[in-house]
Formats: structure tokens, C-alpha cells, sequence
């Protein structure tokens, strides 16, 4: 009397009631929307905390787009086919679905975030004496990038410019050295960055010459 239906495309079912007297007859349509492989399009892999834009795509011309961050949809975060979003650090998990006319779900797609931003530390001494020379160590505080560090031209640094350790000599001509570099990771991150030395000045020497006196 009540039969249960689960087709897998638009059907169409007909019924005859017959109580043995009358008899009337009807139908009903079940609608299958089609199942609809979408696409979100975008960088997964960010430099910076700067808006990026994801796209999705697959669905109908009338289709609306749901984004959210959980896979349960319980948060929208925003309706339409194009999502500006930014993550500050770490990585982040976004996800899309659509309707059609508002009858069933359609498709689902995700796209991870990961925000790959260089972190440059460089150490060592902050004051450096003529004639002395002193060790500069350039490092990302994140253990797992891949450091590419180029240091820029400069005659105060006495070693190969392409590492992220050089040695540094000061001359008496300078007042302060600055020490520019361009690192990169293993994702195509950049960063550019400058270390000032400042010269100091060493104390003075004592005189511990002896002078004779005739007798």
C-alpha cells in the first residue's frame, strides 16, 4: 500500500486503486538529480596571508555554490561560485557543494590550503670591530623548509655568497655594513631581508713601552 521507491534516474510510477466498485488511477514523478563531479580551481600553496581565490565549477548555470570549512556544511562561509580566502599559518581545509533548484546535493569537492611563508631568522653579532671577523647564520624558523639563500654582492662578506652561513670582516672605511639577502623554499616562497652591523670601536691599547734614562 505504501511501497518504497529508490531509482536511480527521473522515474515516473503509476498507480490503480480498485476497492472493488470504483477505480482510479494516478502517478507520480520521482526526480534523480545527476551527480555532478565539480572543481574547485586555485593555488593550494600560499606565500603570504594575502587573499587568494578559489573557483568552482561542474555544476548548471542555475546551480549555487556552498563553501564552507567543515564537511558537514554546518558553517557556510560564503554562496557563489567564486571564494576569496586567506590563511594567516598552517594549513586549512575548504569545501564546496551545490543544489540543484534546490532538490538534492549534486557534487562535493575540497581543496586543502597550506600557507608556506618564509620565516627568515638571522643571528649573530651586532657589532663587529675592524679587522675582526664574525659568523652571520640565516634560518627559517620553520625546520622543514628548504632553504635556497643567496646573499647579495658585498666585499665585507669573505665567503660564498650562496649559503645560509657567511663570514663577515669589517674595514676601517666602514660605518655600518648591511648585509642583503633572497631566500626561497622548496614551494617557490620568497623572502627578502636586510642585517645591519654596526662597527664598534676596540679600547684603547695601553702603552707599556719603557723609556731609559741616561746615568
Amino acid at each position: 500500500s505504501n511501497p518504497m521507491a529508490n531509482p536511480d534516474t527521473t522515474t515516473t510510477y503509476s498507480v490503480i486503486i480498485d476497492d472493488g466498485t470504483c477505480q482510479t488511477q494516478g502517478e507520480v514523478t520521482v526526480v534523480v538529480g545527476d551527480y555532478i563531479e565539480l572543481n574547485i580551481t586555485g593555488d593550494d600553496t600560499v606565500c603570504s596571508s594575502e587573499e587568494i581565490v578559489l573557483e568552482a565549477s561542474g555544476a548548471s548555470m542555475n546551480a549555487v555554490y556552498s563553501w564552507s570549512d567543515d564537511p558537514n556544511f554546518s558553517n557556510i562561509l560564503f554562496e557563489g561560485a567564486q571564494f576569496n580566502v586567506s590563511i594567516e599559518e598552517g594549513s586549512q581545509t575548504y569545501y564546496v557543494t551545490t543544489e540543484a533548484d534546490g532538490l538534492c546535493e549534486i557534487g562535493v569537492d575540497s581543496i586543502t590550503l597550506t600557507n608556506y611563508q618564509l620565516d627568515i631568522q638571522v643571528t649573530g653579532e651586532s657589532m663587529i670591530c675592524v679587522g675582526d671577523t664574525i659568523e652571520i647564520v640565516a634560518n627559517d624558523g620553520d625546520t622543514s623548509q628548504m632553504l635556497d639563500i643567496q646573499w647579495e654582492g658585498n666585499p665585507n662578506i669573505i665567503s660564498d655568497l650562496d649559503s645560509s652561513t657567511i663570514q663577515v670582516i669589517a674595514f676601517e672605511m666602514d660605518d655600518t655594513i648591511r648585509l642583503n639577502y633572497t631566500a626561497n623554499n622548496q614551494f617557490e616562497c620568497e623572502s627578502n631581508g636586510e642585517y645591519v652591523l654596526l662597527l664598534g670601536a676596540r679600547d684603547d691599547v695601553p702603552d707599556y713601552s719603557i723609556e731609559a734614562e741616561e746615568c
